[in-house]
C-alpha cells in the first residue's frame, strides 16, 4: 500500500526516497568535498559531483547522506552542529507540497467555525477519556498553533510539540507551557484557557511519559501525530490536518499586520513569525500564504483586505478570520 507522501512524490514527477537506503557519502578533501558511491568507490563522474555540491549542505553537517537519484524527493540529511538531523528536499518536492498546502486554506478556513462549535461540544466533562483528551489537542492546536510533534524528533534533536510534550513542561503555578521547540527555540505559551487547562493538569498528574495520553480503564494509553491528524480528518476530510493550523494562524497574522496602511513585507512576517514562535524566514517559506505577500508587494491588500472585513463573522470564526477567508476566496476565484 502506498503511502501519502508516496503518492505526493509521484504527483510532484519525482521518486519517493529514503536515508534508509543506500546513497552518496561526503568527506572533506583538502578545501573542498569529495563523494563516494554506497559501495565506497570514489563519484568522479562531473555531473553527479555537480549536483552534490548544488545541494549547497552546509558545511558543518556531519553523517551526510545524499541520495543517488537526481529526482528523489529527498534529496539529502544531515546532523548539524547540535546533533540535530537536517533534512533537504528536491525543489519540485517543496513546490508541490506548498501548492497543496494553500490551495486547500480556504477550505480548512471554511470548516473550521463548524469543527471549533463540534470540538466544543467534546469538551464536555472531566475524565480523560480519548476523546476528551483528542479535543484538548484539538484546543491547544487551534489557540496556540503548536506543531504536532513527533517522538522521532524528539528523541533525533531534543525537541518538542504537542504530543510529546511533557508534564515537567506544564508550569502549574503560571499556567504555563514551557518548552524547547523546533529549531531549539525556547516557547512559553499561556494557556488561558481554564478548561484546557484543568485538562493539561490533569494528564500532567497522570501516570505516562507525555501529555498526550488517555486513560483506558486505568491504564494510561499514550497519543501520537497520526491519532491526532486522524481525529482532525472527521472535521477536515483531506483539506487539514496539524499542520493547517499553523499556516492558517499565520496567515491570519500576516493578512492582519498587512491591513495597516503602509505595511511592508517585514512586518507582516514579523506578525506571523510571533504568532508562531518562528523566525520570519520561516514563516515566509512555511506559514504565510504568497498571496498576502505579493498583495502586499503591489500595495492592494490594505484596501482589498479591508472590504472583506465588513459583514457579519463567519459562526465559530473571529471578524478578522471572516474577513481573510473572504479575500482568500475572492482571490482564488
Amino acid at each position: 500500500m502506498r503511502t501519502d507522501s508516496e503518492q505526493d512524490a509521484r504527483a510532484a514527477g519525482l521518486i519517493y526516497s529514503s536515508d534508509a537506503e543506500p546513497g552518496f557519502a561526503r568527506r572533506k578533501r583538502g578545501r573542498g568535498w569529495s563523494f563516494y558511491d554506497p559501495g565506497g568507490s570514489l563519484v568522479r563522474d562531473p555531473e553527479v559531483r555537480e549536483r552534490c555540491l548544488g545541494l549547497a549542505i552546509p558545511p558543518a553537517y556531519e553523517d551526510v547522506w545524499i541520495c543517488s537519484h537526481p529526482k528523489g524527493h529527498l534529496q539529502a540529511t544531515g546532523r548539524d552542529e547540535r546533533g540535530r538531523k537536517a533534512y533537504l528536499y528536491h525543489e519540485a518536492w517543496r513546490a508541490y507540497r506548498d501548492r497543496q498546502k494553500y490551495d486547500l486554506l480556504a477550505e480548512f478556513g471554511a470548516r473550521l467555525g463548524t469543527a471549533r462549535l463540534a470540538n466544543e461540544e467534546r469538551r464536555r466533562g472531566r475524565k480523560p477519556t480519548r476523546e476528551r483528551v483528542l479535543a484538548a489537542m484539538f484546543a491547544l492546536l487551534d489557540q496556540h498553533a503548536l506543531r504536532v510533534g513527533h517522538e522521532a524528533y524528539t528523541e533525533e534533536n531534543g525537541s518538542f510539540g504537542l504530543t510529546t510534550l511533557r508534564a515537567d513542561h506544564l508550569d502549574t503555578e503560571r499556567h504555563v507551557l514551557s518548552f524547547t521547540a523546533k529549531g531549539g527555540k525556547d516557547r512559553e505559551v499561556l494557556i488561558d484557557d481554564r478548561k484546557l487547562f484543568a485538562m493539561l493538569e490533569k494528564l500532567a498528574g497522570l501516570p505516562g511519559e507525555t501529555l498526550a495520553h488517555f486513560d483506558d480503564d486505568g491504564e494510561a494509553r499514550s497519543l501520537c501525530a497520526d491519532d491526532v491528524n486522524e481525529d482532525l480528518s472527521q472535521f477536515f476530510g483531506e483539506t487539514g490536518s496539524a499542520k493547517s493550523f499553523r499556516t492558517w494562524h499565520g496567515s491570519v497574522a500576516a493578512f492582519e499586520a498587512g491591513l495597516s496602511g503602509g505595511a511592508k513585507v517585514d512586518d507582516v512576517l514579523e506578525a506571523a513569525a510571533s504568532r508562531l514562535g518562528n523566525t520570519k524566514a520561516i514563516a515566509r517559506t512555511s506559514y504565510v500564504h504568497p498571496a498576502i505577500v505579493d498583495a502586499v508587494k503591489d500595495g492592494s491588500l490594505a484596501e482589498s483586505g479591508g472590504d472583506c472585513l465588513k459583514g457579519r463573522s463567519r459562526k465559530g470564526l473571529t471578524q478578522m478570520e471572516s474577513g481573510f477567508l473572504r479575500w482568500l476566496t475572492k482571490i482564488s476565484q
